[in-house]
Protein backbone atom coordinates (compact mmCIF):
# COMPACT_ATOMS: atom_id res chain seq x y z
CA UNK A 1 0.00 0.00 0.00
CA UNK A 2 0.79 3.38 -0.54
CA UNK A 3 -0.17 6.83 -0.46
CA UNK A 4 -0.18 10.03 -3.24
CA UNK A 5 0.34 13.74 -2.55
CA UNK A 6 -2.11 15.39 -0.46
CA UNK A 7 -4.70 16.62 -2.61
CA UNK A 8 -5.79 20.89 -2.54
CA UNK A 9 -8.51 22.06 0.27
CA UNK A 10 -12.05 21.92 -0.89
CA UNK A 11 -13.96 21.14 2.39
CA UNK A 12 -13.66 22.91 5.74
CA UNK A 13 -14.90 25.96 8.03
CA UNK A 14 -17.01 28.30 6.30
CA UNK A 15 -15.71 32.38 5.61
CA UNK A 16 -16.65 35.35 3.94
CA UNK A 17 -15.25 38.74 4.02
CA UNK A 18 -17.28 41.83 2.35
CA UNK A 19 -20.40 40.12 2.14
CA UNK A 20 -23.64 40.83 4.11
CA UNK A 21 -26.36 37.80 5.16
CA UNK A 22 -24.21 34.70 3.97
CA UNK A 23 -25.93 31.69 4.80
CA UNK A 24 -25.10 27.51 4.47
CA UNK A 25 -27.57 25.16 3.74
CA UNK A 26 -27.18 22.10 6.08
CA UNK A 27 -27.04 18.80 4.98
CA UNK A 28 -28.57 15.58 6.69
CA UNK A 29 -26.25 12.71 6.97
CA UNK A 30 -26.36 10.52 3.58
CA UNK A 31 -28.54 7.11 3.49
CA UNK A 32 -29.16 4.99 0.27
CA UNK A 33 -30.04 1.55 -0.45
CA UNK A 34 -31.36 0.13 -3.66
CA UNK A 35 -32.26 -4.03 -4.20
CA UNK A 36 -33.44 -3.45 -7.13
CA UNK A 37 -36.33 -5.43 -6.23
CA UNK A 38 -38.63 -3.37 -8.89
CA UNK A 39 -40.23 -3.91 -12.09
CA UNK A 40 -37.17 -5.24 -14.67
CA UNK A 41 -36.31 -2.42 -17.06
CA UNK A 42 -36.97 0.00 -14.49
CA UNK A 43 -33.34 1.88 -13.63
CA UNK A 44 -35.01 3.96 -10.73
CA UNK A 45 -32.43 6.85 -9.13
CA UNK A 46 -29.03 5.31 -11.45
CA UNK A 47 -28.61 6.89 -14.89
CA UNK A 48 -25.87 5.45 -17.09
CA UNK A 49 -23.01 7.59 -18.22
CA UNK A 50 -21.28 4.67 -21.03
CA UNK A 51 -22.59 1.13 -21.22
CA UNK A 52 -25.97 -0.09 -21.41
CA UNK A 53 -27.60 -0.72 -18.06
CA UNK A 54 -30.50 -2.64 -17.00
CA UNK A 55 -31.92 -3.98 -14.08
CA UNK A 56 -32.67 -7.92 -14.64
CA UNK A 57 -35.31 -10.60 -12.75
CA UNK A 58 -33.18 -13.54 -12.68
CA UNK A 59 -35.84 -16.08 -11.49
CA UNK A 60 -35.38 -20.05 -11.10
CA UNK A 61 -31.62 -19.33 -10.10
CA UNK A 62 -30.98 -20.32 -6.67
CA UNK A 63 -28.01 -18.30 -6.21
CA UNK A 64 -29.63 -15.19 -6.08
CA UNK A 65 -31.88 -16.24 -3.14
CA UNK A 66 -34.72 -14.75 -2.30
CA UNK A 67 -34.29 -11.40 -4.50
CA UNK A 68 -34.11 -12.28 -7.64
CA UNK A 69 -33.29 -9.06 -9.34
CA UNK A 70 -30.13 -7.39 -9.79
CA UNK A 71 -28.88 -4.62 -12.46
CA UNK A 72 -26.32 -5.56 -15.32
CA UNK A 73 -24.27 -4.41 -17.75
CA UNK A 74 -22.09 -5.86 -20.80
CA UNK A 75 -18.78 -3.44 -21.22
CA UNK A 76 -17.31 -3.11 -24.69
CA UNK A 77 -15.10 -0.70 -23.13
CA UNK A 78 -15.69 1.11 -19.40
CA UNK A 79 -19.09 1.03 -18.00
CA UNK A 80 -20.23 3.47 -15.56
CA UNK A 81 -23.87 4.07 -13.58
CA UNK A 82 -24.67 6.86 -11.50
CA UNK A 83 -26.81 7.97 -8.65
CA UNK A 84 -26.69 10.64 -5.85
CA UNK A 85 -25.99 14.36 -6.03
CA UNK A 86 -22.64 16.27 -6.37
CA UNK A 87 -22.41 17.09 -2.83
CA UNK A 88 -22.37 13.37 -0.82
CA UNK A 89 -19.56 13.50 1.20
CA UNK A 90 -18.53 11.31 3.91
CA UNK A 91 -19.84 8.36 3.47
CA UNK A 92 -19.01 4.29 3.00
CA UNK A 93 -20.60 3.07 -0.09
CA UNK A 94 -21.02 -0.62 -0.81
CA UNK A 95 -22.05 -3.07 -3.26
CA UNK A 96 -22.39 -7.00 -3.90
CA UNK A 97 -21.48 -7.97 -7.36
CA UNK A 98 -19.79 -10.54 -9.81
CA UNK A 99 -18.32 -9.88 -12.90
CA UNK A 100 -16.79 -12.25 -15.84
CA UNK A 101 -14.91 -8.97 -17.33
CA UNK A 102 -11.22 -7.15 -16.89
CA UNK A 103 -12.63 -5.81 -13.35
CA UNK A 104 -15.80 -4.09 -11.73
CA UNK A 105 -16.34 -1.72 -8.57
CA UNK A 106 -17.49 1.25 -6.85
CA UNK A 107 -17.20 4.92 -7.79
CA UNK A 108 -16.93 7.58 -5.30
CA UNK A 109 -16.87 11.64 -5.31
CA UNK A 110 -17.88 11.49 -9.12
CA UNK A 111 -17.68 15.14 -10.80
CA UNK A 112 -17.19 14.48 -13.73
CA UNK A 113 -15.67 11.82 -16.23
CA UNK A 114 -12.59 12.88 -15.32
CA UNK A 115 -12.80 13.59 -11.71
CA UNK A 116 -13.95 10.79 -9.63
CA UNK A 117 -12.46 8.00 -7.21
CA UNK A 118 -12.55 4.01 -8.12
CA UNK A 119 -12.33 0.73 -6.00
CA UNK A 120 -11.60 -1.81 -8.54
CA UNK A 121 -11.37 -5.53 -8.16
CA UNK A 122 -8.67 -6.86 -11.28
CA UNK A 123 -9.31 -10.59 -11.72
CA UNK A 124 -6.82 -12.99 -12.67
CA UNK A 125 -8.65 -15.60 -14.64
CA UNK A 126 -5.35 -18.09 -14.55
CA UNK A 127 -4.51 -17.42 -10.98
CA UNK A 128 -7.71 -16.19 -8.52
CA UNK A 129 -4.81 -15.50 -5.67
CA UNK A 130 -3.35 -12.99 -8.53
CA UNK A 131 -5.57 -10.99 -8.72
CA UNK A 132 -5.88 -6.91 -7.36
CA UNK A 133 -7.55 -4.61 -5.62
CA UNK A 134 -6.90 -0.64 -6.66
CA UNK A 135 -7.46 2.56 -5.27
CA UNK A 136 -7.66 5.05 -8.05
CA UNK A 137 -8.26 8.67 -8.40
CA UNK A 138 -9.20 9.97 -12.17
CA UNK A 139 -7.90 13.46 -13.49
CA UNK A 140 -7.55 15.23 -17.01
CA UNK A 141 -4.02 13.88 -16.31
CA UNK A 142 -4.87 10.49 -16.18
CA UNK A 143 -5.82 7.88 -13.35
CA UNK A 144 -3.08 7.88 -10.20
CA UNK A 145 -2.90 4.52 -7.97
CA UNK A 146 -3.37 5.65 -4.65
CA UNK A 147 -3.24 2.17 -3.03
CA UNK A 148 -3.27 -1.69 -4.34
CA UNK A 149 -2.76 -5.27 -2.90
CA UNK A 150 -3.42 -8.83 -4.51
CA UNK A 151 -6.41 -10.53 -3.07
CA UNK A 152 -7.80 -13.77 -3.87
CA UNK A 153 -10.96 -13.21 -6.05
CA UNK A 154 -12.53 -15.93 -8.59
CA UNK A 155 -13.93 -14.18 -11.63
CA UNK A 156 -17.78 -15.14 -11.43
CA UNK A 157 -17.60 -15.38 -7.65
CA UNK A 158 -20.10 -12.68 -5.64
CA UNK A 159 -18.17 -10.69 -3.58
CA UNK A 160 -18.60 -7.26 -1.64
CA UNK A 161 -16.66 -3.95 -2.19
CA UNK A 162 -16.93 -0.94 0.03
CA UNK A 163 -15.37 2.43 -0.47
CA UNK A 164 -15.44 4.50 2.67
CA UNK A 165 -14.33 8.78 1.92
CA UNK A 166 -14.11 11.29 4.80
CA UNK A 167 -12.12 14.26 5.27
CA UNK A 168 -9.45 13.18 2.98
CA UNK A 169 -8.92 9.65 4.08
CA UNK A 170 -9.80 7.05 1.91
CA UNK A 171 -10.47 3.16 2.60
CA UNK A 172 -11.37 0.09 0.51
CA UNK A 173 -12.73 -2.97 1.77
CA UNK A 174 -13.51 -6.68 0.24
CA UNK A 175 -15.97 -8.98 1.94
CA UNK A 176 -15.43 -7.10 4.90
CA UNK A 177 -11.70 -6.67 5.47
CA UNK A 178 -9.79 -3.67 4.48
CA UNK A 179 -7.53 -4.16 2.06
CA UNK A 180 -6.27 -0.67 0.48
CA UNK A 181 -6.37 3.17 2.29
CA UNK A 182 -4.82 6.11 1.14
CA UNK A 183 -4.90 9.95 3.01
CA UNK A 184 -5.50 11.69 -0.34
CA UNK A 185 -8.92 12.42 -1.72
CA UNK A 186 -9.03 14.57 -4.30
CA UNK A 187 -12.34 15.93 -3.69
CA UNK A 188 -14.54 16.71 -0.98
CA UNK A 189 -17.56 14.58 -2.19
CA UNK A 190 -19.47 13.88 -5.32
CA UNK A 191 -21.84 10.98 -6.77
CA UNK A 192 -21.67 7.24 -6.08
CA UNK A 193 -21.52 4.75 -9.00
CA UNK A 194 -20.88 1.24 -10.54
CA UNK A 195 -18.16 0.52 -12.93
CA UNK A 196 -17.29 -2.50 -14.95
CA UNK A 197 -14.31 -3.01 -17.77
CA UNK A 198 -14.81 -5.53 -20.52
CA UNK A 199 -17.12 -7.62 -19.78
CA UNK A 200 -20.25 -8.62 -18.13
CA UNK A 201 -21.26 -7.95 -14.42
CA UNK A 202 -24.31 -8.01 -12.05
CA UNK A 203 -24.71 -5.62 -8.96
CA UNK A 204 -26.99 -5.66 -6.01
CA UNK A 205 -27.44 -4.59 -2.60
CA UNK A 206 -26.02 -0.72 -3.12
CA UNK A 207 -26.06 0.83 0.25
CA UNK A 208 -24.58 3.66 1.44
CA UNK A 209 -24.39 5.26 4.90
CA UNK A 210 -22.79 8.12 7.08
CA UNK A 211 -19.18 7.49 7.47
CA UNK A 212 -16.13 9.02 10.43
CA UNK A 213 -12.54 8.60 9.87
CA UNK A 214 -11.16 7.55 12.87
CA UNK A 215 -7.48 7.17 13.53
Amino acid sequence: IYNGCPAPLRQGLLACQGLTDASYQPLAPITFDDDFMREAGFTGDWEAQSGTWQVVASEGKPEMGVNPFDYQVNATGEAISLTGNWFWSDYNAAVSFRAAGQSAGLIAHYQGPKDFLLLRLVFSPKDPAASKVQLLARSAAGDKLLAETKVRAGVEDWHRLELRTARGRLQGLLDGAVVVQSGCAPAAGGQVGLYCQQGPASFDDVRVAPWVATT
